[in-house]
């Protein structure tokens, strides 16, 4: 008998070390980050594509080349870097696929650097291009991946950060009834803000608990 409730105390105290854990986690997960901390992770975590493109014309060679920050981001299978295609070297307003060469390179401050294999452009809105980063790339880089809010509705506010890191603010979004897919941002009403920076699309959005919501299109 003393054995056998020992044994039922014993995983009586395991389930209850149980809870607490899944307790804490579950306040910790209702409880926002600070904008300034999410603010230096960002900072301490964002890379640099690089986008080299040229082509041969009626007078001469045509060469353009743009950089632009951001970070990596992950959808549970696949990592990527994601970027608004205004900064990128594609235009809308031209035909993109005569380039005769493109290269794209991910790289960090200490030089560490790595090549996109590809471009892609999503599909439910291709003005958001996506750069697939292979596992062991990313984790040569060294940056943090983040993930997609799995809550992006569990705080009435967010975090709109200036990609190329002049500033941050908090920002509320609504939802928008005609596009699941999209939340609508006033940026003109910041609660609060920091730095001098206009927002614009390609900025990217965090959700309060540290995870990406999105970028401004």
């Amino acid at each position: 008998y003393p054995a056998k409730v020992f044994t039922n105390t014993v995983k009586g105290v395991g389930q209850l070390a149980e809870k607490s854990g899944e307790l804490t986690r579950e306040i910790r997960d209702h409880r926002p980050i600070n904008v300034n901390v999410l603010y230096q992770e960002f900072l301490a975590n964002r890379v640099t594509a690089s986008f080299h493109a040229g082509r041969q014309g009626f007078l001469g060679p045509t060469l353009r080349n743009k950089d632009a920050s951001t970070v990596l981001v992950s959808d549970g299978a696949q990592v990527y870097a994601i970027l608004h295609v205004a900064d990128t070297v594609f235009s809308f307003g031209e035909n993109g696929l005569d380039w005769e060469h493109l290269t794209v390179t991910l790289s960090r401050p200490d030089g560490t650097r790595v090549a996109a294999p590809m471009v892609q452009f999503l599909a439910h809105d291709p003005r958001v291009i996506a750069l697939p980063v292979e596992l062991a790339e990313a984790t040569r880089l060294g940056a943090r991946v983040y993930a997609l809010a799995a809550d992006p509705f569990k705080f009435p506010d967010a975090v709109l950060i200036d990609g190329g890191g002049r500033g941050y603010g908090e920002v509320g979004f609504k939802l928008d009834p005609t596009e699941p897919r999209f939340v609508r941002v006033d940026n003109r009403l910041f609660k609060r803000v920091f730095g001098e920076f206009a927002p614009k699309r390609g900025d990217l959005v965090l959700a309060r608990t540290g995870e990406l919501l999105g970028i401004m299109v």
